[in-house]
């Protein structure tokens, strides 16, 4: 879908097709769309077939008549009752003093983008300092989100849902690596856009980019520290249910134990062999009552040590 902005004033408008627009969405375009973009911008469909690759790597290029910038961006959905946490390509094709926002899926990204960039819609270097502002502050708000989620993973007690919690905790341990080395990524690509020179930039700009690659850094450092101690927390959980099964384990065996050496006393008992004394049947029956009682005090005393703070 398309959508043409111009920037009458200190926000962007929504327009239609003409000389005037200085922004445009372009989110899940088809190929009709792909040639209308390509068409209005005066480039080739290549700068949009590289921006809509869906494992494309954060980078700049330059195209005939275009500057591509592929970076990496968070998206948040819910599945079931679990927050799911990724990381999907959103490009941005600079042509003489229009930008267009290019993704292959819904990213609310694009819509900070346009909310936030107002008049500095006509000028590059203003939109490429936004399109990564909001890029670090969605990475951030994310980060946020999965402290909060994981605090209250780990508060949960009970021993019976801790399969759950594990598999929660790591998809979150997933999610803050790949935020970790998406940022790194977007790092580069700051680095690459400062020390180049494909646009020209205000000394104000260098140093709001320089903020923004900062705060980057920042983030990709906090989501690798999270990381780390997410992965000790799912060691522990993961060590604390592996040394229960090692105590059920235990109990079964006991109480598989006890239940043969009864079953063998009755079995020969059943078999009424001929010349066997009889005399002993109470002195079995009494055998069964303690071994009985034995297996219900270590059953009792094993399911106290199962539970756990």
């Amino acid at each position: 879908m398309l959508r043409f902005y111009r920037a009458p004033d200190d926000r962007l408008a929504e327009t239609g097709e003409g000389k005037d627009v200085r922004f445009i969405s372009a989110v899940t375009p088809t190929d009709a769309e792909v040639s209308r973009l390509s068409a209005h911008l005066g480039t080739g469909r290549d700068v949009f077939r590289a921006a809509l690759e869906a494992d494309a790597t954060p980078r700049m290029e330059v195209f005939e008549g275009a500057v591509l910038f592929v970076c990496a961006s968070p998206v948040a959905y819910r599945r079931g009752e679990a927050m799911r946490f990724e990381v999907v390509p959103l490009s941005l094709v600079l042509s003489g003093r229009t930008a267009a926002a290019v993704c292959g899926r819904e990213n609310p990204a694009v819509n900070e983008l346009v909310q936030g960039l107002g008049a500095a819609a006509n000028q590059n270097g203003r939109v490429v300092l936004q399109f990564m502002q909001v890029l670090a502050a969605r990475f951030a708000r994310h980060l946020r989100q999965i402290e909060k989620i994981t605090t209250y993973l780990e508060k949960q007690p009970g021993s019976a849902k801790r399969n759950h919690k594990l598999r929660e905790l790591l998809d979150l341990e997933t999610a803050l690596v790949r935020f970790s080395m998406a940022l790194r990524e977007n790092e580069t690509v700051l680095e690459s856009l400062l020390r180049g020179r494909l646009l020209t930039l205000t000394e104000e700009e260098r140093l709001l980019l320089e903020h923004v690659r900062a705060e980057m850094k920042r983030t990709g450092e906090l989501a690798a520290a999270y990381s780390r101690l997410l992965d000790g927390t799912i060691g522990t959980l993961a060590t604390i249910a592996s040394n229960n099964l090692n105590r059920m384990l235990r109990v079964f065996s006991i109480v598989i134990i006890l239940l043969a050496i009864l079953l063998a006393g009755f079995f020969v008992y059943g078999l009424q062999t001929p010349g066997f004394p009889r005399v002993g049947v109470f002195l079995v029956l009494a055998l069964s009552a303690f071994c009985m009682s034995c297996g219900a005090l270590v059953l009792h005393r094993g399911r106290a040590g199962r539970q756990t703070p």
